[in-house]
């Protein structure tokens, strides 16, 4: 099966928000983009660690393709999914 192509109800769809982390060595950027995400419809950010104005790190709900895009934007900003921490002893056996 092919996915779809083109404009029609499966690709207007937008996929489901889940958790990203920003950051950047430039807590300039990581400020201005914690302004733009917040005005954006489609994000909820959720938090920011480090100082107010100069933030070190963002935590975002986006969609995949809003993900994408802001990584496409800002190539100084690194955008990963925030997915949960394990404890080495958990891993299981090898």
């Amino acid at each position: 099966m092919t996915p779809p192509v083109g404009p029609g109800p499966a690709r207007d769809r937008p996929g489901p928000r889940v958790p990203h982390l920003v950051g950047s060595g430039d807590p300039a950027l990581l400020a201005r983009l914690a302004v733009e995400l917040a005005a954006d419809p489609e994000v909820t950010v959720r938090g920011q660690h480090g100082p107010a104005g100069a933030p070190t790190l963002l935590l975002v709900d986006m969609t995949a393709d809003r993900a994408e895009l802001l990584r496409r934007s800002n190539p100084a900003a690194t955008v990963e999914i925030d997915a949960p921490l394990e404890p080495y002893a958990n891993r299981g056996p090898r």
